[in-house]
């Protein structure tokens, strides 16, 4: 801490988060949490989406499926705050890779961004609408991309610096 950090580009893929390492199906029930991942550096999320593993059908498409990137400050899953959507769309093969990008405007006096997350937020991805259409097929994983934040000790209540 105290100093600049990389700014380049990480991607947390499913087997690097807290819950559902595999796949999950197109119709996936609202409001179910597929990635959830505790920080314990600031971060600035910057991308988020996911990997058909298999090819998307909906059949006769009734409502289109989403995904809903959410930030929890300090870990309070009730004060999220919803940071970019992206829809789960039809017809989209296997091996592809669909994302939004996050924008992240400065929302307070000191000029830190929506999507910028400090040690002790949490990221995570929400189903916020079910797919729905006849007989829906496919599976995905989602993903998010990020870069660490250059900070300074005192804004990071949650980190203690211990060099001897």
């Amino acid at each position: 801490m105290g100093q600049y950090g990389s700014y380049e580009k990480m991607v947390t893929d499913p087997g690097a988060v807290v819950a559902n390492p595999t796949a999950i199906v197109l119709e996936a029930a609202t409001g179910a949490v597929f990635v959830s991942r505790p920080l314990m550096e600031p971060i600035a999320v910057s991308r988020f989406g996911y990997a058909v593993t298999v090819a998307f059908d909906y059949d006769t498409q009734t409502v289109e499926g989403e995904l809903t990137l959410y930030r929890y400050p300090l870990g309070n899953a009730s004060d999220k705050v919803a940071l970019q959507t992206i829809p789960l769309q039809d017809a989209l093969a296997a091996g592809m890779v669909a994302y939004a990008d996050v924008p992240n405007p400065p929302v307070a006096a000191d000029l830190k961004g929506k999507a910028d997350f400090n040690a002790g937020d949490v990221v995570a991805i929400w189903i916020t609408t079910q797919a729905a259409g006849g007989t829906e097929l496919g599976d995905f994983q989602p993903y998010f991309c990020w870069h660490p934040r250059a900070e300074v000790d005192a804004n990071q209540p949650l980190m203690v610096n211990l060099t001897p």
